[in-house]
């Protein structure tokens, strides 16, 4: 009887406590294909951690965007941080021509903050430049990235595919969730003081 007791009290903290967070399901704008004109979101679940949610927006339109260029320009990430715990967030552009061994500096920038050169090597390759993004620069929704094409003055051209921001997050449970799993932990530890259990 007592283990019966104690299961009933188990799956109905269960419950009260999942409510909240099953109303906390991603919106649409998370899921495949949402977002802005340009700009695709991926919305899937993370295999290190079933509970977490990673989220890839993919800009490949950008004004400046697939152009063999010398003039520096910039594009904005959008992300809705709205009670979410971001865990990490990376920054990755895909590149031509990015000559890094012989000297081309193209400095790529996020809210301002110096992030690093584009990657490259000798010749007409695409490469891949993966940078980390501190979670708190996407505090207010927006990353706005601003590439710095040839900073040393050489003269040199590349040209930029497309940029990707992926952020690793999960809800920020709700208050009620946190308050009742603490009174069910409790009550539980009371009853075994009481040998009820």
């Amino acid at each position: 009887m007592k283990k019966l007791i104690m299961i009933f009290i188990a799956s109905t903290l269960t419950l009260f406590v999942s409510i909240p967070l099953a109303n906390a399901a991603p919106s649409l704008e998370d899921g495949p294909f949402g977002g802005v004109e340009g700009q695709m979101n991926a919305l899937e679940t993370s295999t290190d951690d079933a509970d977490s949610w990673i989220t890839i927006q993919y800009i490949g339109d950008a004004a400046g965007m697939d152009e063999y260029t010398m003039i520096d320009f910039g594009w904005t990430h959008t992300f809705d941080p709205t009670k979410k715990v971001i865990y990490d967030a990376s920054l990755t552009i895909m590149a031509y021509d990015v000559d890094f061994d012989q000297g081309e500096r193209n400095n790529v920038y996020a809210d301002g903050v110096l992030l690093g050169p584009l990657a490259g090597d000798t010749g007409e390759n695409w490469t891949e430049t993966v940078f980390p993004i501190d979670p708190a620069m996407l505090a207010d929704g927006q990353l706005n990235i601003w590439l710095d094409i040839d900073a040393l003055g050489g003269g040199w051209m590349n040209l930029v595919d497309y940029s990707q921001l992926r952020t690793h997050w999960d809800f920020i449970p709700a208050p009620g969730a946190i308050l009742l799993g603490g009174i069910g932990v409790g009550f539980v530890s009371w009853l075994r003081r009481r040998r009820t259990l």
